[in-house]
């Protein structure tokens, strides 16, 4: 978030069902064949995760994010201007220098898990 605060953190586990292992309860986790974010998992995020953000911020918020198809369906669009949420992608190929942590980190720990 801009204030520095973090969304707790989602697992989306290449399985049909959450394995049966104690997390932290801070984390939240998923299962799909897949393995991927898609339109369901956005919107179970949106409704789950991103409604957990400050009362502050609910008036009205940005959300920037990649041009993952997931991302821009008309069902994830139309749950965030439910939570009065303006969206602002990123172009394709641009990730790599827009979203480090998506290079820094995200990639290392996919390697490790996958």
């Amino acid at each position: 978030m801009a204030d520095g605060t973090k969304l707790p953190p989602l697992i989306i586990f290449k399985l049909k069902n959450v394995p049966r292992i104690s997390f932290p309860s801070n984390v939240f986790v998923r299962a799909n064949p897949s393995g991927w974010m898609n339109e369901i998992e956005m919107v179970w995020w949106i409704e789950n995760i991103w409604t957990m953000r400050s009362p502050f911020s609910k008036p009205q918020s940005l959300l920037v994010m990649d041009s993952f198809s997931a991302h821009i369906t008309d069902s994830a669009k139309q749950h965030l201007i439910e939570q009065k949420t303006n969206m602002a992608i990123i172009p394709g190929g641009l990730t790599g220098r827009l979203q480090p942590l998506d290079v820094a980190i995200n990639r290392s720990f996919k390697a490790k898990v996958i």
